[in-house]
């Protein structure tokens, strides 16, 4: 089921993983080849007719604790291309609408977090404010309004 507020997400995650693979500095983790991504197109087309599925996708992916796309981007500095961004910056109030203030903070912290050396030791930062969030309440299997 898509409404209007998960059919504006699917538009914007779409677009900024087409901003990511035609940029030339977002490379896999040989340096050396471009990122395609195929997973998390995988991930998002078999989302692509469920909103609320989507949304949790995205929420997962901000508490993942490597993500080779996170670091393929923080290493090219394209950070703005980020799920995370997306969340803490919505470009659309219908996405806004759609994830927490938790969310929206946790993508934030990420964002902010010291970038790292290399690629191989992106995920640490990332684990270790998941953690912080977990030990302070947030329960993701809980949804929102219940």
């Amino acid at each position: 089921m898509m409404d209007s507020r998960h059919k504006a997400l699917l538009d914007e995650v779409r677009r900024r993983i087409e901003l990511a693979t035609d940029d030339p500095k977002v490379l896999n983790r040989d340096g050396k080849t471009s990122w395609r991504g195929p997973r998390v197109r995988g991930a998002v087309e078999r989302r692509a007719d469920d909103g609320p599925a989507l949304v949790n996708y995205i929420r997962g992916v901000l508490r993942k604790r490597e993500s080779e796309g996170w670091n393929a981007l923080r290493e090219a500095g394209r950070l703005q291309y980020s799920f995370e961004d997306m969340v803490a910056n919505p470009p659309d109030q219908r996405i806004a609408g759609l994830f927490s203030d938790d969310d929206r903070e946790l993508a934030r912290r990420l964002l902010s977090s010291k970038p790292s050396a290399s690629a191989g030791r992106g995920w640490r930062a990332r684990l270790a404010g998941a953690r912080r969030h977990l030990r302070r309440g947030f329960r993701p299997w809980r949804s929102e309004g219940r």
